[in-house]
């Protein structure tokens, strides 16, 4: 019995260090802005020749795209400020995220 008892602590004591390892090794960041987050290199802004896309063109593509995607829901969007925000919830536990897409002109491009 004795030993059943320090087997079962020394087995929750393990999972106690392997939980806090696992959760310092992902990045624990609330916020993501495209570009600007280190944690999240591969998320850059999307940049459209001004020659080939206008903004209005990309902005109704943008909005398209969100109405077509799964979870995605529509929360509100501005033509005159180029913003469109979103919600998008998670598949298995339902958490929504709130996303907003910024569609602007700098130098020459459109970006995304």
């Amino acid at each position: 019995m004795r030993r059943l008892m320090i087997i079962g602590i020394i087995g929750v004591a393990v999972l106690v260090v392997v939980a806090f390892w696992l959760l310092s090794c992902w990045p624990v960041v609330n916020v993501v802005e495209t570009g600007k987050t280190p944690e999240y290199p591969d998320i850059t802004p999307r940049r459209y020749h001004a020659t080939q896309a206008t903004v209005e063109r990309v902005f109704d593509a943008a909005l398209h795209a969100v109405d077509r995607l799964p979870r995605w829901s529509l929360v509100a969007y501005q033509p005159e400020t180029g913003e469109i925000r979103a919600e998008a919830r998670t598949r298995q536990f339902r958490f929504v995220d709130d996303v907003l897409i910024r569609v602007e002109a700098q130098n020459g491009e459109v970006v995304v």
